[in-house]
């Protein structure tokens, strides 16, 4: 490839054979590409967690091969001419030859449009594998309660699910896409786990999370709650238990204190699960602000026979459930309803009821949303009519109601029912906080990790209420 004065446009090591040439263009391609993403992504044009793999780990790992391919393409080149062999004979290009300039310039202007072309097709297929619909609805089957209870979430809706379940850094993308990858060929071969197992496995450290929008160290104090217990008699009474929840955080002097204590800077807890759930922790050991370090084992423990799992507490531990609040069980799920004013108190026995139909087991959806309603038709038509005239109207809204409950949160296919995902958050309905605040976790020293109520809330009783 040469100008007219028999000069070579392109350096001799680029043109001696055609695998130099290769790894020049490969080489000076993923350069450019990597530019262009690197700005891209630096000036906030383009966000998305898959961004990084391409422009971090392939097109590197390109330039590297481009790199490679050069001194290898040198190396035929001079064994062929060892070989007597004569050189690698290239097509000449005549630029004075209007043909030959068109087509130089149809070529430049075609590569470019497709680099253009590949580049874009690229993004947008990162973008469709970041979204939710993707998570959600490609493997349908697999993760459609988990899918069905982010779209209900009151915070994390707009939270992308790769937001969540994909740490910073070429290592979790890498770990990421490798899961994916086995997670795929369980989906086609039908051999992923019913239900989806809880907690996730490999999930990323929550500063690399939740700590884009959260802050460990805000100092938050007090926060009021009020809860409410809906009784089965005929009224539906409610029982409410004001709480004054301790959720503390770290103050401008660095201090912790309440919930929070355990996500402060200062503040190490790492403790040993001996079962999948984490429902079993035996062992913990804690660092504070001031470097002392205390473990504190149950009687009969031995670490060194016990196996497990050893990790370092972080949000997730107890907000385990935030973007996917499935209903703890029934009984929680009709109240949240009667609460929200989208169960009507006035009839009669409806808690009782409700509960009882919720539990009830349905082949399908749509068996359910009609063994529902005609359930709570007839029970109204007799019994529940005992005490006086009943609206239809509100009857036939409390079953689209169950019926939304239920949808929502059984799904067969998956062997998912009330209460198979529950928070660690509180000690309600898991055991959640009690897992070490059981007065068994014991220190050489004779302290323990305390079950003392006063240590996290302050409780009022106020019961009965009225609707």
């Amino acid at each position: 490839m040469t100008v007219t004065d028999g000069r070579p446009i392109l350096p001799r090591a680029f043109t001696a054979h055609p695998l130099a040439a290769l790894g020049a263009a490969l080489t000076t391609l993923s350069a450019v590409l990597f530019i262009l993403f690197f700005i891209a992504e630096s000036a906030g044009w383009l966000e998305n967690p898959y961004l990084g793999l391409l422009t971090f780990v392939l097109l590197p790992a390109l330039f590297v091969a481009g790199l490679l391919l050069i001194p290898a393409g040198l190396w035929l080149a001079r064994r062929r001419a060892r070989q007597g062999k004569a050189p690698v004979s290239w097509p000449t290009l005549d630029l004075r030859d209007a043909r030959t300039r068109g087509f130089v310039l149809l070529f430049a202007i075609a590569t470019v449009v497709n680099t253009l072309l590949v580049t874009v097709a690229s993004v947008e297929a990162i973008h469709y594998m970041d979204s939710p619909t993707f998570c959600g609805q490609v493997c349908h089957t697999q993760m459609e309660p988990h899918f069905v209870q982010w779209q209900r979430g009151p915070v994390h809706t707009k939270v992308a699910c790769a937001s969540c379940h994909i740490g910073t850094g070429a290592e979790g993308f890498i770990v990421a896409k490798t899961r994916g990858t086995a997670q795929l060929v369980q989906v086609l071969t039908g051999t992923f786990p019913r239900p989806v197992p809880t907690p996730v496995a490999h999930r990323p450290a929550a500063e690399q999370t939740c700590g884009k929008c959260h802050d460990a160290t805000r100092w938050i104090g007090e926060r009021r709650r009020l809860f409410t217990d809906i009784g089965d008699d005929e009224a539906n009474t409610p029982t409410q238990t004001l709480l004054t929840l301790q959720v503390g955080g770290t103050r401008g002097d660095g201090r912790a204190s309440g919930f929070h204590w355990h996500a402060s800077p200062g503040v190490e807890v790492e403790y040993l699960a001996t079962d999948e759930s984490r429902g079993t922790i035996p062992w913990v050991r804690v660092k504070n602000a001031r470097g002392e370090v205390k473990e504190f084992v149950v009687d009969g423990f031995d670490r060194a026979t016990s196996g497990g799992e050893t990790r370092r507490m972080d949000c997730v531990d107890c907000h385990s459930k935030v973007a996917h609040p499935f209903a703890a069980s029934a009984e929680r799920a009709v109240d949240r309803a009667f609460v929200d004013g989208r169960l009507d108190a006035r009839l009669p026995y409806l808690r009782r009821e409700a509960v009882k139909l919720l539990k009830a087991e349905y082949p399908s959806k749509e068996q359910a949303s009609t063994a529902i309603a005609s359930a709570l038709a007839t029970f109204y038509a007799g019994e529940g009519a005992a005490a006086g005239p009943v609206d239809r109207g509100s009857v036939t809204a409390a079953a689209r109601v169950l019926a939304d409950l239920h949808g929502a949160n059984v799904f067969p296919a998956m062997r998912v029912t009330f209460g198979t995902y529950i928070g660690n958050g509180g000690h309600t309905d898991a055991d959640g906080c009690f897992r070490c605040h059981d007065d068994e976790h014991k220190a050489k020293d004779g302290s323990v990790i305390a079950q003392d109520c006063e240590t996290c809330h302050r409780e009022e009783e106020i019961a009965p209420a009225t609707q």
